[in-house]
């Protein structure tokens, strides 16, 4: 301090001068950092690194006296210097002809192993550069260089505020580089799930449709189990029922009408055809009977079967029928599929003892691939979807799990067989279409139909016949049955039409009289289940000799026909045990006028 109190006066004013500017000038560079330190809220929103870079420019250019400043980042595939912002941008050609000289000179460099901001000069003789390398711990993250304004400095204040904004600069290309990394890394993750879900979902689709082939097995082995047993039996019961019928029929062609036997022998006529409509299901449900395949008009079947439960069911249930007019032709046995639409209509009948509604609806539908994979045991194509519904008391999941099974029902002992809804099954089974049943306890029963359908074909309509009552003639017919009941019944019968009648018991005795008699026989009546040669065999010996005679097939199994035309096997006409004594004669006419 001068000793001189003038000399003082100037010195203590000049001192003061400075602290008050070195005073502003960090209260400045305070402020600078105040407001340089409004970041955001996460580095993860930032996208690009030039974001970043964008970000901090214009804090770093509130520190000094910069003219221009310019921030690179480093690429972190190739490891490059790559400019990702300038202030001004017309400044950016300078700047990068700056950064060349200096990588040039080593400058660079040599700010990239220091800890601080390092001053350079620039190619003008009063430029000056201020380089500042941002790094992190792991590396070096990108680069800062400021060209000071012409006699500008920085103050020592602003050099560790510089530091310490390009450290966040540094740590957020870090950071978003992580997050970069960390969502390369979720999704991978994600698509790893992904796939751990598909392949679970498709263990789990497999699982579902093991379960449900083997659930399909187990049904088809309990029908071949009842098949076979059906089918071994119903050749004798059917035999049994045919001479009980038949008898009773020439019985009651001797009483009157008003004769106090005909009721009894006419209930006991009801109970045989029931008898053989049990066979009949059992051989539909098993599937061990053939069906006639022709177009069937789906919805004539349904308004035929409502009109007769109109007539039957009680008045409290209301019938519904919703029919699309233009449903395609089903392919099938109009026989077998109005058996199929009684028997879910009964059941509905029976869901429902205090009223309620059943509906019946026509649709048409095609099934794709992906329906067919969901349905083991379905076909893709055109199909006519039949839908019975009832609003009554449902099914539980254990109930319903059985309710194709034979001779499972949930009726009281005398009302249920137990092979409604497995005949239908195997109807169903046999015309190459799906069955499906949801239920809920309280809530109903929906039972879905699907019938191969002929989607460009027409029904043509056919004119009805009146019932004919039978004639007879005065032929010779060769009856072949080894039931001697049974062909002395028919033997009866068809003198009774007038016809000659000569007798065999087996193959090889028909084919002796054949050969002897031939030419004066015009129609042969034969069983084809018997002892030795059996029916088959004796008919193709018979074409052997003859190619145009004329057989009819009777049998007490349906299922020797195989759902084949008789005339597949040769024959003229085929007959199922039990029969009407006016269908056989009835039959013998028609193949003998054809002949004729």
């Amino acid at each position: 301090m001068p000793s001189d109190d003038k000399d003082q006066t100037t010195w203590l004013r000049d001192r003061i001068s400075y602290l008050e500017k070195s005073q502003r000038t960090m209260l400045e560079s305070l402020e600078s950092a105040a407001t340089g330190g409004e970041f955001k809220s996460s580095p993860g929103k930032y996208k690009e690194a030039v974001d970043v870079l964008q970000d901090f420019a214009p804090r770093i250019m509130r520190l000094g006296a910069f003219r221009s400043v310019g921030l690179w980042h480093v690429d972190e595939n190739t490891s490059d210097f790559t400019l990702g912002c300038c202030i001004p941008e017309s400044s950016r050609q300078y700047i990068l002809t700056e950064f060349q000289r200096l990588t040039e000179e080593g400058m660079i460099s040599l700010a990239l192993t220091g800890e601080k901001p390092l001053t350079a000069a620039g190619s003008g003789t009063k430029d000056r550069h201020v380089i500042q390398a941002m790094t992190t711990a792991s590396r070096t993250r990108g680069l800062f260089v400021g060209s000071l304004k012409t006699g500008q400095s920085m103050h020592d204040i602003t050099l560790p505020l510089l530091m310490i904004l390009g450290q966040n600069c540094a740590s957020s290309l870090e950071a978003l580089e992580l997050y970069r990394l960390l969502r390369i890394k979720n999704q991978d993750l994600q698509d790893k799930k992904e796939q751990l879900e598909l392949r679970e979902k498709k263990r789990l689709h497999a699982e579902m449709e093991k379960e449900q082939l083997q659930a399909q097995l187990v049904q088809s082995q309990k029908l071949e189990s009842v098949g076979r047993l059906t089918g071994g039996i119903a050749h004798d019961f059917n035999n049994m029922l045919q001479a009980m019928n038949g008898n009773i029929e020439l019985i009651l062609k001797t009483k009157p009408e008003d004769h106090p036997d005909v009721v009894r022998l006419k209930s006991v006529n009801e109970s045989i055809n029931r008898a053989a409509q049990l066979v009949s299901q059992l051989l539909l449900f098993s599937r061990k009977t053939g069906y006639r395949r022709e177009l069937v008009n789906l919805n004539q079947e349904v308004e035929g079967v409502a009109r007769i439960l109109e007539r039957t069911i009680p008045r409290m249930i209301t019938l519904e029928l919703r029919l699309d007019p233009e449903t395609w032709p089903a392919l099938g046995d109009p026989v077998q599929i109005e058996q199929v639409l009684l028997n879910l209509s009964n059941n509905a009948v029976d869901a429902m003892p205090d009223g309620g509604i059943l509906s019946m609806k026509t649709d048409n539908v095609i099934l794709d691939n992906s329906f067919v994979a969901a349905h083991p045991g379905s076909n893709a194509g055109p199909h006519v979807l039949l839908t019975v519904t009832d609003t009554g008391c449902g099914m539980n999941k254990e109930t319903l799990s059985h309710i194709f099974d034979p001779f499972f029902t949930t009726k009281e002992i005398g009302k249920g067989t137990g092979l409604g809804l497995a005949s239908v099954y195997g109807i169903v089974k046999a015309h190459g279409g799906y069955i499906q049943c949801y239920s809920e306890t309280g809530k109903g029963t929906t039972f879905r139909v699907y019938l191969p359908s002929r989607e460009h074909e027409r029904i043509m309509a056919e004119e009805q016949q009146p019932e004919s009552v039978p004639i007879g003639g005065d032929e010779t017919i060769l009856i072949v049955d080894d039931e001697p009941e049974i062909q002395e019944l028919n033997r009866e019968a068809m003198e009774d039409f007038g016809y000659k009648v000569i007798c065999a018991s087996c193959g090889e005795q028909a084919l002796e009289i054949y050969r002897e008699h031939g030419q004066s026989i015009a129609l042969i009546l034969m069983d084809l289940n018997m002892p030795g040669m059996g029916g088959y065999k004796c008919l193709e010996k018979l074409l052997e000799l003859n190619p145009a005679v004329n057989v009819v097939i009777v049998s007490g199994n349906s299922a020797n026909a195989h759902g084949k035309e008789p005339s597949d096997f040769g024959a003229k006409a085929f007959l199922s045990k039990p029969y009407q004594m006016k269908d056989l004669a009835g039959t013998v006419r028609k193949v003998l006028d054809i002949d004729a």
